[in-house]
């Protein structure tokens, strides 16, 4: 039980760590052996893909921070394009 272990988002994932740095993160989430927390906070994956993934969508705000309008901004396929190349490496 961490410091945020209660905390949850509105859609019931828990709050991207802020502590970490990003290459932090990123380093704790790809040494993650279970594929299932490595891709969703749904199975107790504290450092999973989506934390970083909807950090970008609400930091970057506009169209980013809409679902209907996301993919419209650039920005939205350098992000994915970034989870994809996470998740295959």
């Amino acid at each position: 039980a961490g410091e945020d272990s209660g905390r949850r988002t509105a859609r019931g994932q828990r709050p991207f760590r802020m502590r970490d740095t990003l290459p932090q993160f990123i380093e704790n989430m790809m040494a993650n052996d279970n594929y299932y927390a490595f891709s969703s906070p749904q199975y107790g994956g504290a450092y999973n893909i989506e934390q970083p993934h909807n950090a970008v969508h609400g930091r970057v705000g506009g169209d980013m921070g809409s679902v209907p309008t996301s993919s419209w901004d650039p920005i939205f396929w350098l992000n994915h394009n970034n989870v994809e190349r996470l998740h295959f490496s």
